[in-house]
């Protein structure tokens, strides 16, 4: 936990439910973009979007969100990037799932009821002979950012390793860096976690690839500790995504790739 203990359990045979408990919900229309490539407008009203349009225009934004207390925050930061007018999706591991459900029940907003929540049984579910859709290859496909919030350091650790242990380390390795596509981290955890001899080392990782790092902030930790290791508000976690975004469009093999509609199992 973010304040607290990283520690992620074994997966389990299910994956992250909805809000309320309810199934994730999978299976959305293709993305409603309005340029010639299929990708969404730009960030900030710049390629693609009018001006004055909201910094995330069409922008398809997939959310991964690790195991870490701070994901409670994550219904608040699900309505900010759509109402900087972003399409968002979320990728769940199993630990984050344990807090998603619990957000409300520790002060907070779920995830709203149209957002679609996507884990580990989902990738499994979606294929069952050669030549069906693997979904972490089509969410990669799909998405025009990645934003990892909070990323924990159990997840940090793993996505700097280059593991493959489930559908978000999967989409982050199958990730076409060449694109120009965008990626945004906000770690989120422990003080000493944070600050272990470890973890410069794996931000500078993600950072080598290309990753926006949102760093954490000082604060009094869900632990009770204080110290620097809170994930990022939400409003600075989407002003780093819109900035990311508007830089993404500007790189150079950005918009080459067409895109799929993604579908799961309902």
């Amino acid at each position: 936990m973010a304040g607290g203990s990283e520690r992620e359990p074994p997966d389990g045979p299910g994956g992250p439910r909805g809000a309320g408990g309810a199934p994730p919900r999978c299976g959305g229309a293709a993305g409603r973009s309005g340029r010639a490539d299929g990708r969404s407008g730009g960030a900030g009203g710049g390629d693609g979007g009018p001006p004055g349009s909201p910094p995330l225009e069409g922008a398809r934004v997939l959310l991964g969100v690790t195991g870490s207390v701070a994901a409670v925050k994550c219904g608040e930061l699900a309505r900010a990037l759509q109402g900087g007018g972003a399409e968002v999706r979320v990728v769940a591991t199993t630990a984050a799932a344990h807090f998603l459900d619990r957000a409300e029940a520790s002060g907070y907003p779920g995830l709203p009821e149209e957002v679609e929540v996507l884990g580990d049984a989902q990738e499994w579910e979606a294929w069952s002979a050669v030549g069906d859709p693997v979904l972490h290859v089509e969410l990669r496909k799909w998405a025009d950012v990645l934003c990892l919030a909070p990323l924990s350091a159990n997840s940090l650790a793993k996505l700097a390793g280059g593991f493959c242990d489930g559908l978000l380390t999967c989409t982050f390795r199958a990730w076409d860096w060449a694109s120009g596509r965008a990626v945004v981290a906000a770690p989120a955890m422990n003080t000493l976690m944070w600050q272990s001899p470890l973890t410069d080392p794996q931000i500078d990782t993600l950072r080598r690839l290309g990753v926006r790092v949102v760093e954490p902030v000082a604060k009094m930790l869900a632990c009770g500790d204080e110290g620097v290791g809170a994930m990022a508000a939400p409003d600075a976690i989407v002003l780093a995504v819109a900035s990311a975004l508007a830089d993404s469009h500007r790189a150079p093999g950005a918009g080459t790739q067409a895109e799929p509609e993604v579908r799961a199992p309902t």
